[in-house]
Formats: structure tokens, sequence, C-alpha cells
């Protein structure tokens, strides 16, 4: 697979990550892979439960609040960092609230 660099600008800082691009086989074979990645995360990646680290938006199935990744990626480490740093985060589930972060800036932007 192969894999696309990217720049998010939180709050002034340039921030870079690694995102998985599409396949470039065939147009049906891309948008199967496409179908499918979306599907994947149905479930919100980011979750509130009180019983969770007092409600802190925390990553699904973990104790690892999203402030964290914002803030390692605020603070010029990159991704990698942070996943080795927080194990049971996702390449994917990472990739997916960053994601899921901008579409709701722009949204409010917009």
């Amino acid at each position: 697979m192969k894999v696309e660099r990217f720049s998010v600008n939180l709050t002034g800082n340039a921030l870079h990550t690694e995102v998985p691009t599409i396949p470039q086989t065939s147009r049906p074979a891309r948008l199967v892979w496409a179908v499918q990645s979306k599907v994947t995360m149905i479930e919100p990646v980011i979750v509130i439960d009180r019983e969770v680290m007092n409600g802190t938006p925390c990553f699904r199935g973990t104790r690892v609040p999203f402030k964290n990744l914002i803030d390692y990626l605020e603070g010029g480490h990159s991704l990698g960092e942070f996943l080795r740093q927080f194990p049971t985060v996702t390449r994917d589930m990472a990739v997916q609230a960053l994601e899921d972060a901008k579409d709701s800036l722009l949204a409010r932007i917009a």
C-alpha cells in the first residue's frame, strides 16, 4: 500500500502525518477499497464516557485522550512516535481521528 504525506495546521503549527492512498489498480478495485476503508470505521474513533478518564475524549477502547495525539503532533513529534508511546491506538484510529477533526473544523468555518 502506498502512503501519502499531508499536513494539518492546528493553532499555527504545521503538522505532518502519513495516510494510506488508494492503490493504483483498476477503477472497480479502487472503489471497493475506498468503500471497505470507510466501512471499517463505522463506530466513532473518539468517544466520551464519564466512566473513562472522567469523560475526556479518548480513543475508543483505550484510556488515551485524543488531546495527547494533538499535543504530540504540535510538539513536532511524528505520528509513529505517538503510536510507539501508545500502542493501544492503531494507525487507522489515529488517522481517522485526525480526518474527523479536520472535517469538523472545515465544516465549522465554512
